[in-house]
């Protein structure tokens, strides 16, 4: 029979001993950061989901077809795309931020040869 890992009393866990030479530092810290993202994701799920609810209603009602009121999960791909798409749309161009912060610092609207690698690479 193997014999239970012994931590010289020090440590309550593996995780524990793992963890006191790592940023994080303890078990503590790690479970704080992985609730935190766990209530930072079901937010965002509960928004996706609503959006795709919205997104699917008006689909339906413009083809004029009753919405049962769900949102099945053969239905989700399709509308995160569409919303995806929808936010894409909406964003700022990172390009045309850095060309009007460029002019506004230089007092000029071209970017020049020294701008163009960095433009590349947003």
């Amino acid at each position: 029979m193997a014999k239970p890992l012994v931590f010289s009393g020090r440590y309550p866990s593996l995780a524990a001993m793992v963890l006191r030479d790592k940023m994080a530092g303890n078990t503590t810290t790690v479970r704080r950061l992985l609730g935190g993202l766990r209530d930072a994701l079901v937010l965002e799920g509960r928004r996706v989901v609503e959006a795709s609810g919205e997104l699917k209603r008006s689909d339906l009602e413009s083809r004029g077809e009753q919405w049962d009121g769900h949102v099945y999960w053969w239905d989700s791909s399709f509308y995160t795309q569409k919303i995806s798409i929808k936010n894409r749309e909406n964003s700022v161009d990172k390009t045309e931020d850095f060309r009007f912060f460029f002019s506004a610092a230089y007092g000029r609207c071209d970017v020049g040869d020294y701008g163009q690698p960095f433009l590349a690479s947003l």
